[in-house]
């Protein structure tokens, strides 16, 4: 027997995720013998870091280094710090965070001379 009720279209259920990104870009100034600058914000969602893009314009040249941490665990590099020059490269995390995690961006300028501008971005996925 053919059943003749109508059976309700399932809708598609709305994925909840997004991408974001935070971007740290700050010009670091010059005072000798070398220049720290801590840029940080909170992370707006829950879920994970899945990349870092770091660009160093040209004229860096192993003068400006940084290093990427998350809730005071520094996570780019492992240890130490990154200088490149002329340079823009995606570096993998796939790290876990929370919504209001620390982000933070530490930035040494050794160059006595000029000041200088690298960019930063934190790929996220998560649900705000």
């Amino acid at each position: 027997m053919i059943s003749m009720e109508k059976e309700e279209p399932k809708l598609p259920q709305a994925d909840m995720s997004v991408s974001r990104q935070i971007s740290f870009t700050r010009p670091v100034t010059t005072i000798a013998p070398a220049t720290q600058t801590i840029v940080a914000d909170d992370c707006p969602v829950t879920g994970k870091i899945t990349y870092i893009t770091l660009h160093f314009p040209d004229g860096c040249n192993a003068l400006v280094e940084l290093s990427c941490s998350v809730n005071q665990e520094q996570i780019l590099p492992v240890s130490g710090f990154i200088a490149l020059n002329n340079a823009t490269k995606d570096f993998p995390v796939n790290m876990k965070v929370t919504k209001k995690s620390a982000l933070r961006v530490l930035i040494v300028n050794r160059d006595a001379i000029n000041p200088h501008t690298p960019s930063i971005i934190f790929n996220l996925e998560g649900v705000p």
